[in-house]
């Protein structure tokens, strides 16, 4: 095990597998196993060999519960679900994606619109109108809290994004979050000082305000 722990720190990690498998094969005593398999887990990490890791971490926390191999593992997971979804993005996918959940939206079929905005979003998580597109769908199925963090992660994307506030407003006027909505309206009008939809929401939401206070 120490020798293996040498050739790690060489970078040499198929010799560091290869004697910690020697070890885990020639012993009963279960740390030492536990920590042949977390050396090998680390040494397949280092390969990017991410499946390999976890299997060999995993491997590891059956011989012996050790915190440092559990967050080991949570990390390898971690970075795995990461290249997955890097190796998924293809903007060309998400605009065919996103032209079809349009269709489905304009057709009033909002759950299946949902689906196609969802992949659009997995296939191209760096373009806003993707986020203000879908939260215009969960507008539409009630889901405003939903919504209201699409707007942001728009709005994150790209500060000047007018769907972004539009339909950030909306969302905070069905929550009845008026004074929200308002602020969200005048720091958009600073940008869109003319655009006629901020302007119809901020009538709506001073005739709420009114109704509200009136009841």
């Amino acid at each position: 095990l120490n020798l293996a722990r040498c050739y790690m720190e060489k970078k040499d990690y198929d010799k560091t597998i290869e004697l910690c498998k020697e070890v885990a094969e020639n012993t009963s005593d279960f740390a030492k196993r536990a920590t042949a398999f977390g050396i090998i887990g680390y040494a397949l990490q280092a390969k990017n060999d991410l499946n390999g890791s976890i299997e060999y971490f995993e491997k590891s926390l059956l011989e012996k519960n050790d915190v440092r191999i559990k967050d080991a593992l949570k990390e390898a997971n971690k970075l795995k679900k990461k290249q997955e979804e890097e190796a998924y993005i293809n903007p060309e996918i998400a605009e065919k994606e996103n032209e079809k959940a349009n269709e489905l939206y304009k057709a009033g079929t909002y759950p299946d619109a949902l689906k196609q905005y969802n992949e659009a979003i997995k296939r191209n998580p760096k373009l806003p109108k993707y986020y203000t597109n879908r939260a215009s769908c969960f507008i539409k199925l009630l889901e405003f809290s939903s919504a209201s963090k699409d707007c942001d992660k728009a709005l994150e994307l790209d500060p000047t994004s007018i769907r972004g506030y539009q339909r950030k407003a909306t969302c905070h006027l069905m929550l009845k979050e008026y004074h929200r909505s308002l602020e969200c309206i005048e720091k958009a009008q600073k940008l869109y000082p003319d655009d006629q939809e901020l302007k119809n929401i901020y009538q709506k939401t001073y005739m709420a305000i009114n109704c509200s206070s009136s009841q």
